[in-house]
């Protein structure tokens, strides 16, 4: 686990949380030949996020990572994920929280096909 409550005997047990140094990357599978540009857009400021956690050598792509939100504890992000080959163009929307230490995916696809 990257995030922990507080002891049950800590009076502040539901407001304490230890948070560890694992930094979490959320990816997505994408078929087919390697894409030739990709990026995540946040659509509550209209951010472009371009991650550098990518290796061409697999067909993992970054979506976003701890370093992309705020880790407001409750916070609701939509991201829609752009992948681009040749001249198609495909939105994916995922939406993320935060655990106060991480983001934490609660929707969207594991592998796109494209």
């Amino acid at each position: 686990m990257s995030c922990k409550k507080s002891p049950v005997d800590t009076p502040d047990k539901d407001l304490l949380v230890y948070c560890t140094l694992i930094f979490v990357t959320e990816s997505v599978t994408v078929s087919g030949t390697v894409l030739d540009d990709f990026y995540s857009l946040r659509l509550s400021t209209g951010d472009t996020l371009r991650l550098e956690d990518y290796n061409s050598e697999d067909q993992y792509y970054p979506i976003l990572d701890d370093s992309s939100i705020p880790q407001t504890k409750d916070i609701e992000e939509r991201i829609d994920f752009v992948a681009l080959r040749g001249d198609q163009i495909l939105k994916t929307p995922y939406t993320f929280t935060s655990d106060g230490c991480h983001i934490v995916k609660t929707s969207g696809l594991e592998v796109i096909n494209f």
